[in-house]
């Protein structure tokens, strides 16, 4: 994503309490959140983040299908669900659309 002057990577989290700690204080545009993290999971991290940032896009990447954990993501408040397969220029459009829907563009 960096490599992409049009995005900022401002933090990195390798757990989902560090991830909402995180978002705090650099109140990003979006947020690329894994599923699988320890010590709170995606899913949960979702609704957190969700609650307290109600103006962050949050995109979903990760090793699990989308048919299978996509719906759970998107009822819980993601934005979008992208499998790591993809390539970096789909994440890049799912990003850029999940904020500008988020901003109302």
């Amino acid at each position: 994503m960096e490599e992409d002057p049009g995005f900022e990577v401002v933090g990195e989290a390798g757990d989902g309490r560090s991830a909402l700690d995180g978002i705090a204080g650099a109140q990003p545009a979006a947020v690329l959140l894994d599923l699988s993290m320890p010590d709170m999971d995606g899913l949960e991290a979702i609704l957190e983040i969700r609650r307290d940032n109600a103006d962050v896009a949050i995109i979903v990447l990760s090793g699990f299908s989308a048919d299978r954990m996509g719906p759970p993501s998107l009822e819980r408040g993601a934005d979008g669900y992208i499998e790591k397969e993809t390539l970096i220029q789909g994440l890049r459009d799912a990003t850029r659309l999940a904020v500008a829907n988020r901003r109302g563009d």
